[in-house]
């Protein structure tokens, strides 16, 4: 993804809108890039899009609380593998 991060972890705040770009949305105040790792929190208030731009993601954990909901999309060729 591009961006103007870097080594080390970003967490999603999602607090002004969805836009992945937006350095406001992430907790470092700038905009992860293809080395940074990534949080995104299942309770923040706008979940992120990324449009335009390439990421690969290593590793996803997904926590799904009691009577929770698991929707999981993929984009056309995209791929999602899930390890239980």
């Amino acid at each position: 993804v591009p961006g103007n991060g870097g080594v080390g972890t970003w967490t999603w705040q999602g607090t002004i809108d969805n836009n992945w770009f937006n350095a406001c949305n992430w907790d470092v105040g700038s905009v992860p890039d293809g080395l940074s790792d990534v949080i995104i929190p299942g309770a923040t208030p706008f979940n992120p899009v990324v449009s335009g731009a390439v990421a690969n993601c290593r590793t996803r954990n997904i926590i799904v609380g009691n009577g929770g909901n698991l929707t999981i999309n993929t984009g056309t060729g995209g791929k999602c593998n899930v390890t239980f």
